[in-house]
C-alpha cells in the first residue's frame, strides 16, 4: 500500500471473475481505481492489480468488500499480513476489517463463480 499527503491507495489482486463482479461494488462505493499491469520476468498466476484510491479511508473499502462477499456465495477476501499470515475476510466488522485492510501487504479478490444458493 501506498500513501501520500490525501490519498491513500490499496492494490488488490484479483483474477477475472472476481475483477468483473468486484468493480461495479467499487463503483457503487464511489471507489475509484485502475487496472495495473504487472510484468514479471518468471511464471505467475493470470490476474489483475486493481489500485484503489482510498479519499474516504479504509472504511470505504472494508464496506465495498464485505458488501460484495455477501452478495454471493464463493466469495473471499485473502489478507496476507506483514507476517505471512493468511485470513479470510469473513465475518469481520467493518472497522475490524477496515484496520486489517490498512496492514495488509497483500490482498486478493477471489470469486468462485459459484451460484447464490
Amino acid at each position: 500500500m501506498t500513501e501520500n499527503a490525501k490519498i491513500t491507495k490499496a492494490n488488490l489482486t484479483c483474477f477475472r471473475v472476481s475483477y468483473e463482479t468486484l468493480t461495479p461494488i467499487l463503483e457503487q462505493h464511489h471507489l475509484h481505481y485502475s487496472r495495473r499491469i504487472q510484468l514479471s520476468e518468471g511464471p505467475m498466476a493470470a490476474g489483475f492489480l486493481v489500485e484503489v484510491s482510498l479519499v474516504g479511508g479504509w472504511g470505504v473499502l472494508a464496506v465495498a468488500l464485505l458488501a460484495w462477499m455477501k452478495a454471493k456465495l464463493g466469495r473471499y477476501i485473502k489478507v496476507t499480513k506483514p507476517d505471512g499470515t493468511v485470513i479470510e475476510l469473513k465475518g469481520y466488522s467493518t472497522d475490524d476489517a477496515a484496520a486489517l485492510l490498512k496492514s495488509a501487504q497483500e490482498i486478493i479478490a477471489i470469486d468462485t463463480n459459484k451460484s447464490s444458493s
